[in-house]
């Protein structure tokens, strides 16, 4: 159990630390794509404004009296550098943007701004442009090359990401690269203070071990003289209520000691040996020996066996276990009980039912803890320890199966083992 506990929480510390890291990092690199995309589009604006190019103007015009500057000359470099402003670029943006666009004009001709790129052809540009109109998408990306369809349709501006999509994906790289050695660092690190952290546990879980097995054998002396004793009161005296109750508490006590050992010898157990069983077999021997006190008081048993059903495991650990559960059905069923034994798939399922007092539709796995009796059943004056469903969970756990308990709508006590 120490080392199981120790793996579980190696297991959990680093999924821990692994979670928070890939939220980190899958934060900072959306934001960083993110980012490209958001400059890229930038720039798409700026171009898409000013038909297609960046039109740096070259000087200033000094226009005589009444004179008005060419066209091309009447937006000057204040404006410019005020437009570049307003769509968060800078200065250099014009020089270091590599860009294309395609137009297509009313007269069926296309024409190309190919100037500001060198890696793409007319063809390329072309082909690219239409795949864009095909897809009936105004923006986006092709390839590394983010895109705007511009004036309704007539244009399809593209600017190169490729050195900004580059760096974001060697910061991706990198970053997980560091996210991975940390993680590394951070488990031998976990694994060399694990032992640490689990000792006091350990210690004290072995402390209670040590105190279940010490107790069960010293209780057995005394019980057996109190046993032997009350025994020579009824040969000498006759039996009298007094002894009847001694009789019956010192059984619950040798039941309640026998338990405990049990438990402590499945605690101490580090191997289970496991060979071929036939379950439906155990089954139904196990009916057979409990059938009686099942239909007591005119109480209804029904059972559904599934023949041939076969499993790995511990034969007298697995008989334990349905006898434990068959037994639990039999203390406390009012006035039905019922066991299925079937095959779903590749997994065993057994089922056992019994209409026990104030029983609710919920969750019931509470009864699973040590000594743990509900207040229906501490009032309903049946004996029990509250051990023999801790003892089935020790069982289930070492089979690799799962055991649930809870509550159904028809006020049914349900206990389920997959194995």
């Amino acid at each position: 159990m120490v080392n199981a506990l120790r793996k579980k929480f190696i297991i959990i510390t680093i999924l821990s630390i692994v979670a928070v890291f890939a939220i980190i990092l899958g934060v900072i690199n959306i934001v960083n794509y993110s980012r490209v995309a958001k400059d890229a589009d930038n720039v798409v604006g700026f171009l898409a404004n000013n038909n297609g190019a960046f039109n740096i103007p070259q000087g200033e015009f000094e226009p005589k009296e009444g004179e008005l500057p060419p066209p091309e000359e009447r937006f000057n470099k204040d404006d410019f550098n005020r437009s570049l402003e307003e769509y968060k670029l800078n200065k250099e943006t014009p020089y270091s943007t590599r860009y294309f666009s395609v137009k297509y004009n009313e007269d069926s001709t296309i024409s190309y701004d190919m100037n500001h790129i060198a890696s793409i052809s007319q063809e390329e540009a072309l082909n690219m442009a239409n795949d864009v109109k095909d897809s009936s998408k105004t923006s986006g990306y092709v390839g590394s090359y983010r895109y705007k369809v511009v004036d309704d349709g007539k244009m399809v501006i593209f600017v190169d990401c490729s050195q900004q999509l580059d760096y974001a994906k060697n910061f991706l790289l990198v970053s997980i690269i560091v996210a991975v050695g940390a993680v590394l660092a951070i488990f031998i690190l976990v694994l060399l203070i694990s032992n640490r952290v689990v000792k006091p546990i350990a210690e004290s879980y072995d402390k209670q071990k040590q105190f279940i097995t010490d107790a069960s054998h010293e209780l057995k002396t005394p019980l057996t003289i109190i046993s032997a004793n009350n025994e020579i009161v009824e040969m000498e005296s006759g039996e009298s209520e007094s002894t009847r109750i001694i009789s019956k508490q010192v059984n619950k006590l040798a039941t309640m000691v026998k338990s405990l050992t049990a438990l402590a010898r499945l605690d101490e157990a580090t191997k289970t040996e496991k060979t071929e069983l036939d379950l439906s077999t155990i089954a139904n021997e196990a009916i057979e020996a409990f059938s009686p006190a099942l239909t007591t008081n005119e109480r209804l048993f029904d059972y559904s066996i599934e023949d041939n059903i076969k499993i790995m495991g511990d034969d007298r650990l697995i008989r334990e276990l349905v006898s434990i559960v068959l037994e639990n059905a039999s203390k406390y069923a009012k006035t039905k009980t019922c066991f299925k034994l079937s095959k779903q798939g590749q997994k065993v399922v057994i089922l056992a039912q019994n209409d026990a007092e104030g029983i609710k539709e919920e969750n019931m796995d509470a009864c699973f803890e040590r000594f743990y009796r509900s207040a229906d059943a501490r009032a309903s004056g049946r004996d029990g320890s509250g051990i023999g469903l801790s003892i089935a969970k020790e069982i289930v756990k070492r089979h690799k199966g799962t055991i649930t308990a809870f509550g159904d709508k028809e006020g049914l006590f349900n206990i389920k083992i997959v194995l």
